[in-house]
């Protein structure tokens, strides 16, 4: 999924002090609940539906090395950037070339971009995923194109996937897919080895199936799982814990995590957006919570989100298919 993928430095956190909640991970300890504020945010891009319907789809979003917002486009099988003066236009895939037998992608969701400044999408009716070096320049990075589960031990090129749905890259290169219908999480290394982090499963021994994935700083990973949709943190030891948010009802509402920055995380709670300090120890403190407002004063839902600095987000609209951006630290972008 998305991470700050401008600098790869430190930055100073923004903790609004009228809005502060608590996060208990596998707790669910009532606590206040804060009214959420505005989070006002201006359109970047909008759709101009005609009788053919909408001109893209924003599935997900990243920030690339030039600082532009780059984003997957299932509806156009292809990653698409929007360039400094606002034009819409695609980086890679989109309708096959007189080169090329078939598209280069199928149904594209979840993108990360690596230190390296490679772009790294996962196809998930290919069920594989695809490196982009440049415009130009692309490779297959995991994934025989063949259903199923197999490969580990083995070059990730050569094991077969189920339906991947996200990346996620650490600092170091390592590569982390969204093993789907195999309620996996993949690490694929810098040689190019594959391999199973973990298999999603609770307590109970019922299993979770895995949607979104994020590395945080220390290495750990949090996985977003559907039905309900909650979140899971793995960490460097293999181990996993529920993260839930607290509220005076201690009713568990959906939570998704969607960018994560070296100093802050942001999630998803039903509607609401919120920023909260990474995970230290059981409790995670210092949280603001948000209505994500659009220039008419509609409430939206973001589907996924990307820092652009550590101050303002991108955000991908999940219903009216547009892309916005905002500030956290003041209502306006």
């Amino acid at each position: 999924m998305n991470r700050c993928n401008t600098c790869h430095e430190g930055h100073a956190g923004y903790w609004p002090s009228a809005i502060v909640l608590v996060l208990a991970i596998g707790l669910g300890v009532p606590q206040a609940r804060a009214t959420p504020a505005d989070l006002h945010a201006e359109v970047v891009l909008a759709n101009e539906s005609g009788p053919g319907g909408p001109t893209f789809a924003c599935e997900d979003v990243a920030i690339d090395p030039l600082g532009r917002i780059t984003f997957t486009d299932p509806l156009n099988k292809r990653v698409a950037v929007v360039e400094s003066d606002g034009t819409l236009r695609t980086y890679a895939g989109g309708a096959a070339t007189q080169n090329e037998s078939q598209p280069l992608f199928s149904h594209p969701l979840g993108i990360a971009i690596g230190p390296s400044g490679v772009f790294y999408v996962a196809d998930s009716d290919r069920n594989q995923v695809v490196g982009i070096v440049s415009e130009e320049v692309n490779t297959i990075v995991a994934g025989s194109g063949s259903a199923g589960f197999a490969g580990d031990g083995g070059l990730a090129t050569g094991a077969s996937l189920d339906r991947p749905t996200d990346v996620a890259v650490g600092t170091d290169g390592t590569l982390y897919v969204v093993d789907s219908n195999n309620l996996r999480i993949r690490r694929v290394s810098t040689e190019g080895t594959i391999s199973t982090v973990a298999v999603l499963q609770q307590e109970t021994g019922a299993y979770q199936k895995p949607k979104r994935v994020l590395v945080l700083p220390d290495g750990s990973l949090l996985i977003t799982t559907e039905y309900p949709e909650r979140i899971v943190r793995i960490g460097v030891d293999g181990s996993q814990a529920n993260l839930s948010l607290g509220s005076t009802e201690g009713e568990a509402l959906p939570l998704v995590a969607l960018a994560v920055n070296n100093d802050a995380l942001i999630l998803r709670e039903a509607r609401n957006i919120v920023v909260a300090g990474l995970p230290s120890g059981a409790i995670l403190e210092g949280t603001a919570l948000f209505h994500p407002v659009d220039p008419g004063g509609n409430l939206f839902v973001a589907a996924s989100v990307a820092y652009a600095t550590n101050d303002t987000v991108v955000l991908c609209d999940q219903h009216v298919r547009r892309i916005l951006r905002a500030s956290l630290s003041g209502g306006g972008p």
